[in-house]
């Protein structure tokens, strides 16, 4: 089964891949755009990536915050990409990835 849902349209998820690292752990890489130039300010966005399979302990995998406005170039919209590294060889299959304004 796949879940896939958003209910914010700024900023937009461009793409979300997976990839193994060196070590052969997964890694998660998001990639967000603003949708207009300008159009999130100065705003901080976090991103969370949350472990579903785990049941007991923090199920936080990693979090990281995107000051929007450090990666803007004038009359363009802000982007990046984000990479979580899950520190586990099992292909991560039940995350949940939250994306808010703070």
């Amino acid at each position: 089964m796949a879940e896939i849902n958003w209910h914010l349209n700024d900023p937009i998820v461009e793409e979300i891949s997976f990839s193994k690292d060196s070590a052969n752990f997964w890694n998660i890489a998001v990639s967000l755009q603003e949708m207009h130039p300008s159009s999130l300010k100065e705003k901080v966005v976090k991103v969370k990536l949350i472990d579903e399979t785990k049941t007991h302990g923090t199920k936080d995998a990693g979090q990281i915050l995107w000051p929007v406005a450090g990666s803007r170039q004038a009359g363009k919209a802000a982007a990046t990409t984000l990479t979580f590294n899950t520190a586990s060889t099992t292909r991560p299959d039940h995350m949940k990835l939250e994306i808010e304004i703070v």
